[in-house]
C-alpha cells in the first residue's frame, strides 16, 4: 500500500511540474508572436508543425516562420485565458482557450 501511495504522489508532483512546464511555454509562445521572435516560435513548434488559416490555406512551420521574419504577422498582444491542460504520461494536452 505504502509503495501504490507513493507512486500516485510521485505521478501528480509530475504532472503538476509538467503542467507548470506547458503554462510557461504557452506564455513564452504568446510573448515571441507578439514580439515577431521568429527564433523563439521556430524553437517551440515541432519540425512537423503547420498552420491552417481561416480560408483553409495550410503554411509549413518554414513558411510561418519566414512569414514572422518578414514582418507579415502583428500583433499588439496575445493572451489566452482559462487554459486548462492535462498530463497523460509523457504528452500533453491543451484545452479550451478563450
Amino acid at each position: 500500500m505504502r509503495r501504490l501511495a507513493l507512486l500516485v504522489f510521485v505521478t501528480v508532483a509530475h504532472a503538476q511540474t509538467a503542467t507548470e512546464a506547458v503554462k510557461a511555454l504557452e506564455e513564452d509562445w504568446c510573448k515571441a508572436w507578439v514580439a515577431g521572435d521568429a527564433a523563439t516560435l521556430n524553437r517551440i513548434h515541432a519540425d512537423d508543425y503547420f498552420s491552417v488559416n481561416s480560408l483553409g490555406a495550410i503554411s509549413s512551420k518554414a513558411a510561418v516562420i519566414a512569414d514572422v521574419r518578414a514582418g507579415v504577422f502583428r500583433y499588439e498582444s496575445m493572451e489566452h485565458g482559462d487554459l486548462s491542460f492535462r498530463v497523460y504520461g509523457d504528452n500533453g494536452q491543451q484545452g479550451e482557450a478563450r
